[in-house]
């Protein structure tokens, strides 16, 4: 079976919301039963749809964002064929930096570091381009690929949102 192209499952990263959200202090815990996750946001997100396709696969690209006019965090997710399960995950993950840098005009990878992330193989990865800094984490649950980001033209606007989004998700 010929592996869908990466890079453009990763182009979902720079979509971002239809509506700007104001941000406050407090969070909101988001659930959703379809994509089978929970995290906090730091104000209602905002969900979205992509159709695609790759390498002949149709796909459907699902987001849930938060933005502000200096950074969003969001959590998004797309489900492959069942197949897909065979796959050994470290290959898949390991073109997901690669395939987010080259959506992103001038982007070059800085961080690139496999792991897991809640029992599953991750990567945890940062782009950087001259208007625009992603970090992100993205792992594999059987043929569900789960991303979670922090996009910003200075991440450090966005650090303790992203931390605390990575921290608080949960599969449901």
């Amino acid at each position: 079976m010929k592996l869908p192209s990466l890079r453009i499952l990763l182009l979902w990263s720079l979509i971002p919301a239809a509506a700007a959200c104001s941000f406050d202090q407090d969070t909101k815990t988001f659930e959703s039963s379809a994509g089978r996750f929970s995290a906090d946001f730091p104000s209602d997100p905002q969900t979205t749809m992509q159709d695609t396709s790759a390498e002949g696969i149709d796909l459907v690209l699902h987001f849930f964002s938060s933005e502000t006019d200096d950074y969003a965090v969001s959590v998004g997710y797309v489900d492959y064929p069942a197949e897909f399960e065979e796959v050994d995950p470290k290959i898949v993950l390991a073109g997901v930096a690669p395939g987010a840098a080259g959506n992103i005009a001038g982007g070059t990878v800085i961080k690139n570091e496999p792991g897991t992330f809640l029992e599953f193989d991750s990567v945890d990865y940062r782009v950087n381009s001259e208007k625009v800094q992603l970090q992100a984490k993205a792992f594999l649950v059987k043929n569900r690929m789960y991303l979670l980001q922090a996009i910003s033209e200075n991440l450090a606007d966005a650090d303790a949102e992203y931390e605390r989004l990575v921290e608080s998700f949960r599969l449901l």
